[in-house]
């Protein structure tokens, strides 16, 4: 009862701060005439690097938050067949789907559900109810959604920005224990070895020690 009363605050009680508005323009990539003027070769060049793109795109939506990759599963997943999702939702208003559409589009541009420059956390203007509504038509996004609604609409500290524990942020760029001076630190041994901190992961146990990951496409 206590958990349905606070699922019941939090859906009417939402007063977004950081939105996406509807005012937002949204392009599509016009490419089919450049398209056609490519050669064979180097349409399969622009294909797989554009593959490869999308592959190597998916680090980036584990660091945005922990909420990202299931929200990408579930917007995506919504978004496969428009037609459809409206068809599903008839009650929900046109409002409502710009807010949706809106707040989708930035979530892709920026690989989650944080800016890429700033790196301040945005939220969906769309209430929670009507957002809950249109997902849980989807039988098998229910529990995901479920999972990280609250992450994806809470605006408080810290995982209202990416940033250090001790500067009132949070980052999967670290283990949730790493201190901006833990990472100076490492970031300053790493420069002595001539080594880039870049594609890196930096860990620490419970006794201080730090594990280091070196992205390599070697072993």
């Amino acid at each position: 009862m206590i958990r349905n009363i606070l699922r019941r605050s939090f859906m009417t009680d939402f007063k977004p701060k950081e939105i996406i508005p509807i005012t937002t323009t949204i392009h599509s990539i016009a490419c089919s005439k450049a398209w056609s003027q490519l050669e064979s070769k180097e349409k399969l060049y622009a294909y797989w690097m554009a593959k490869a793109a999308w592959q190597g795109s998916r680090i980036c939506w584990f660091q945005r938050s922990a909420e990202s990759p299931a929200l990408l599963v579930v917007l995506h997943s919504i978004w496969q067949q428009p037609e459809a999702l409206r068809a599903q939702n008839s009650e929900v208003s046109e409002e409502h789907w710009k807010q949706l559409q809106a707040y989708s589009a930035a979530v892709f541009q920026n690989c989650g559900n944080f800016k890429s420059f700033g790196d301040t956390k945005f939220v969906p203007e769309l209430p929670p109810a009507v957002f809950r509504s249109i997902v849980h038509k989807h039988a098998s996004l229910a529990p995901v959604w479920d999972e990280i609604e609250k992450s994806v609409y809470c605006e408080e500290d810290p995982v209202a920005r990416i940033g250090f524990p001790d500067e009132k942020g949070q980052s999967s760029y670290y283990s949730a224990n790493v201190t901006s001076a833990d990472a100076k630190f490492v970031d300053e041994f790493c420069q002595s070895k001539k080594l880039s901190p870049l594609n890196t992961r930096l860990f620490k146990d419970s006794k201080g020690n730090f594990d280091l990951k070196i992205w390599s496409f070697q072993k």
